[in-house]
């Protein structure tokens, strides 16, 4: 066991948790805004962008594209931007299930970048912003609660590779990286926190947002590989960059609102 990726986890869990329940709405729109431009800072290492024109342009880009998504939440723009960003995650998933055999367009992963992380901004910045941050801080619970099983399970138990884009996955860390937010889910219905006849969204909503997070994962992974990079960045140590914990978190974080606006949580 690495001591060095416990210790880095637990101090990521309580900031984390700490800044989203308990910061003021300036710091936390800050936060944002910073963590964006580190975001950004190794997605420009993983595609090769150098130029600090684009940089800035990407950066300055993403900013006021994500104020104005944040603009229009309130007219429920989730509602429309779901089923879009769902069709760029299917065009990832394809390129992932194919890999190293499907021809990418050179275009194609600057548009997933950008698609992908407007996306995530928004999910994220709406739960914060609209007041549910509660239920943003239990999304990323259930997310590392995800992963750490995935992680922990497939490195015990795995013994067949999920994808020849990330070898070290296991089917079996697949199974339990699923499996563990759905028990969550019957948890919560056990404990009637969500009616029973709500329950068929709620069990089915957390096997997509994992399997969506799972996708995340293997999408950085891909991006990884063709950039000849082991980790996104060293900013977390015993885990790489900041994208190496973000990843399921982009993949999950649509499916995760979507089904907090099916349940009524969410306008």
């Amino acid at each position: 066991m690495d001591n060095r990726r416990v210790i880095t986890g637990v101090m990521l869990v309580s900031g984390c948790g700490a800044m989203i329940l308990w910061s003021a709405m300036w710091l936390g729109f800050i936060s944002f805004i910073g963590l964006m431009a580190l975001v950004w800072q190794e997605w420009f290492g993983l595609l090769g962008i150098k130029r600090r024109w684009v940089q800035w342009g990407c950066w300055l880009g993403s900013v006021l594209g994500w104020y104005g998504l944040l603009w229009g939440a309130f007219d429920s723009i989730h509602v429309y931007l779901y089923p879009m960003i769902c069709m760029v995650w299917l065009s990832i998933g394809w390129a992932v299930l194919r890999y190293p055999r499907a021809v990418i367009a050179p275009w194609l992963p600057y548009v997933w970048a950008v698609s992908v992380l407007l996306a995530t901004w928004y999910y994220l910045g709406y739960l914060y912003l609209a007041g549910y941050r509660v239920w943003l801080l239990f999304y990323c619970l259930l997310i590392a609660w995800s992963d750490s099983m995935a992680y922990w399970m497939g490195r015990r138990y795995g013994r067949r590779t999920l994808l020849p884009v990330s070898p070290n996955k296991t089917l079996v860390g697949l199974w339990f990286g699923v499996i563990s937010p759905w028990c969550v889910g019957w948890v919560v219905l056990g404990l009637g926190y969500v009616p029973w006849t709500q329950g068929w969204i709620v069990l089915s909503m957390l096997v997509v947002m994992s399997l969506g997070g799972i996708l995340g994962d293997l999408f950085i992974s891909m991006l990884k590989r063709r950039a000849g990079a082991k980790d996104s960045g060293s900013l977390l140590p015993g885990h790489g960059g900041i994208l190496d914990r973000m990843d399921s978190i982009m993949g999950g974080a649509a499916h995760y609102v979507a089904m907090l606006y099916w349940l009524g949580v969410v306008v």
